[in-house]
């Protein structure tokens, strides 16, 4: 570049460009407002086709995979709880052959 060929910017221009600026960016907003509905601005789609980020999207099956896993622990704890009353039958079993009272009931 040459010394001739240099731009003069002054305060006043610079007042200007940033008037201009926020001048766009209100008229954005406002076309924004307008079209959150339609989802259109000045005839472009607006609705993202970029690819969703990880945390935002969800795996397919993990409610499915929730419900069978809590079926699961609801038959863990059932089969718990069985074999804890025939445990506390076997005791008392073993009770009344350890007092001598013999098998009753069998």
């Amino acid at each position: 570049m040459q010394k001739s060929d240099s731009l003069k910017v002054d305060s006043a221009s610079l007042i200007d460009l940033k008037a201009e600026l926020f001048r766009k960016q209100e008229e954005f907003r406002a076309q924004k407002l307008q079209s959150q509905n339609s989802g259109f601005i000045k005839g472009k789609h607006t609705i993202s086709t970029k690819k969703s980020n990880l945390s935002s999207k969800k795996n397919a099956g993990v409610s499915q995979r929730a419900k069978k896993d809590y079926e699961e622990k609801e038959e863990e704890e059932n089969v718990f709880e069985r074999s804890r009353k025939a445990l506390e039958n076997k005791t008392k079993l073993y009770e009344q052959i350890a007092r001598g009272s013999g098998i009753s009931g069998k």
